[in-house]
């Protein structure tokens, strides 16, 4: 679970702990309990166990990755070897603080590996065992060796001391093999997620891109035929216009195919140009109108401001859409269509009207639904797209509208705070 080196700094770190509370011990034994002698010696072995951590500390970053197990291994055997002489020169199998043998090995447990957790479980228990063994050891008073059940109460300290060690170890060490199987297992979720995100991702590209298609070659088709209708010769001054929206058309088509591959590719690089507000938007609606004679009532009731070129295109695609869909709805007349755009304190608005033939409340729940249309041709995806675009900038889109009176789209975008700009 934890890097190499994070586990030889927490070692060192706990190390620092244990060796405070070593001194505080052997201080207070010292100075305040009379009764109890501590060695000059058990100072001096505590001493250079500082001076060990101080080494590993200034060493630690040089140590290969690949022997820090062994590295940690060497250390807690050593720990267990200074605890065990500690013990042994201050009361042996009288002294409680034995118990701290568990605390070595539950270290273990945490940062060695399971033939490393074996071999320190093996010194361990053999630590254990020179503490209590039944053995007359210097540290014994004489008149303990004298009492008849003595040796087995030592046996049955050490006993129980290793079964504590070997059942406390083997439920930590369960417990984080079992934390790290789930890290992988969790590593592997997230990463099947991101592949179902791209794959989503790239799902809606391919819905705003064809949807978006359809008004470029749209303006082709009618442009090709305009062109060669021999019957109803076009003036120079149409033909230029004709020219100018087909090669807008290309480009917005070029354009398009380019974003595609940069994002499925996930190269896509989010520059800094930006392009003016009200100029891009009356291009778009110059160029979308002028084959299709429509008229389109534009309104502004903001101050002019800069958009950043990858907003421009989100707002090419959502304003086309919103387009393509009034148009499609009105009657042979063609109404003009009213785009207005506003704000308030805190939102941006985008209002579409026109006067076509509406949409009844069941067809307006299922607007927003991907490849739902009642268009014999209709890709079902404008109206899909829109919301998507609306939520990637913090909005919604909301409809009214009424049969046979017309429909009124309406695009909130929230302002973000700080934002000096409506989309960027």
């Amino acid at each position: 679970m934890l890097q190499s080196f994070e586990k030889l700094k927490n070692v060192i770190l706990l190390r620092w702990i244990a060796l405070a509370g070593i001194l505080l011990t052997l201080f207070c034994a010292e100075f305040f309990i009379p009764s109890i002698t501590i060695q000059t010696s058990s100072f001096i072995i505590t001493a250079l166990y500082g001076i060990t951590n101080l080494i590993l500390l200034s060493a630690r970053h040089r140590i290969n990755q690949r022997a820090i197990d062994l590295v940690l291994l060497l250390i807690l055997l050593a720990d267990t070897i200074y605890l065990t002489v500690l013990l042994q020169w201050n009361g042996g199998s009288h002294n409680p603080f034995s118990i701290l043998f568990l605390a070595i090995a539950s270290v273990g447990a945490l940062v060695l590996s399971q033939r490393s957790l074996i071999i320190l479980i093996l010194g361990t228990l053999s630590a254990l065992w020179m503490i209590y063994s039944p053995l007359p050891l210097a540290t014994h008073s004489t008149h303990m060796h004298h009492m008849g059940n003595y040796p087995f109460h030592l046996q049955g300290m050490w006993l129980a001391n290793s079964i504590g060690v070997l059942l406390v170890c083997s439920w930590i060490y369960y417990l984080r093999r079992l934390n790290e199987r789930m890290f992988e297992t969790q590593k592997n979720t997230q990463k099947i997620l991101s592949n179902i995100a791209h794959v989503e991702s790239l799902g809606r590209i391919v819905a705003e891109a064809a949807h978006r298609m359809n008004t470029p070659l749209g303006t082709l088709q009618l442009g090709i035929s305009e062109l060669q209708d021999q019957s109803q010769p076009i003036s120079e001054d149409d033909k230029t216009r004709w020219l100018e929206d087909m090669q807008y058309a290309v480009n917005d088509l070029s354009s398009l195919i380019s974003k595609i591959k940069s994002k499925s590719n996930q190269d896509h690089v989010v520059t800094n140009e930006t392009v003016d507000w009200f100029d891009y938007v009356d291009t778009i609606v110059k160029h979308w109108s002028s084959p299709r004679k429509c008229l389109v009532d534009l309104k502004w009731k903001v101050q002019t401001q800069p958009i950043s070129q990858d907003k421009a295109e989100d707002l090419n695609t959502l304003l086309t859409a919103l387009l393509d869909n009034a148009y499609e709805s009105m009657p042979a007349d063609k109404k003009p269509i009213e785009v207005q755009f506003t704000e308030s304190h805190q939102d941006w608005h985008l209002n579409v009207k026109d006067q076509g033939c509406g949409m009844s409340e069941d067809l307006q729940q299922q607007a927003a639904e991907p490849l739902f249309t009642t268009k014999t041709q209709g890709t079902g995806l404008g109206l899909y797209v829109c919301h998507q675009i609306a939520k990637k900038h913090h909005g919604q889109v909301s409809i009214d509208s009424w049969p046979q009176q017309g429909t009124n789209v309406k695009v909130t975008f929230r302002k973000i705070p700080n934002e000096k700009t409506a989309y960027h």
